[in-house]
């Protein structure tokens, strides 16, 4: 009785049946506090269950917890826009530490260089092999390098935009299926 009076607060009220044995039983095995028993609240305001035909009221509905510090009142929400026969238990608790609002960090971009393909380097060598050599100003072969990149850039664009994405073999089957189709007896309904 004594370790009960440590579980259960000194406002529980009404007569205790099996299933509030139970309850009490399931609290001191897992040591949990029964929060609502804990904070006065007027008798109209502690019930939690009505039955359907308004004459019978219990307090069914409690808040446990092992840790009743946190606590800083329990009670009960009479009205709610939704209709059932349980009213709401509703706590507040103790803030234990102020809100910090969050640090900005600013997120520096990071350029990814991504390796040149080994057949776009291989034209760019022997496209610039035999151009290079014959200039002699930096700024000459600086202009036929960068041509040299963007006409190799467009030769790969055109060469991507004109590949067949679903293939050879399958675009045959297609062609076939159209033809055979087509040539398909159409089939007169009675």
């Amino acid at each position: 009785m004594n370790s009960e009076r440590k579980l259960v607060g000194p406002h529980s009220s009404g007569k205790r049946n099996n299933n509030g044995q139970r309850l009490i039983d399931f609290a001191h095995e897992h040591n949990l506090f029964i929060m609502n028993t804990f904070y006065k609240i007027k008798a109209n305001r502690k019930w939690t269950w009505i039955s359907s035909n308004g004459n019978v009221k219990n307090e069914i509905d409690f808040i446990m917890t092992n840790k009743p510090k946190l606590f800083m009142d329990v009670s009960v929400i009479n009205q709610l826009s939704f209709y059932t026969d349980h009213r709401m238990v509703r706590d507040r608790l103790h803030e234990s530490q102020l809100k910090q609002s969050r640090k900005n960090i600013k997120r520096i971009k990071q350029h990814v260089i991504l390796p040149i393909p080994q057949p776009v380097l291989k034209d760019l060598e022997q496209a610039l092999q035999s151009r290079i050599i014959e200039l002699k100003s930096i700024q000459e072969k600086y202009d036929i390098f960068e041509q040299t990149i963007k006409e190799i850039e467009n030769k790969n664009a055109q060469n991507k935009a004109v590949k067949d994405k679903i293939g050879r073999e399958a675009r045959e089957h297609i062609m076939k299926r159209s033809i055979l189709s087509k040539e398909k007896p159409k089939i007169e309904k009675k």
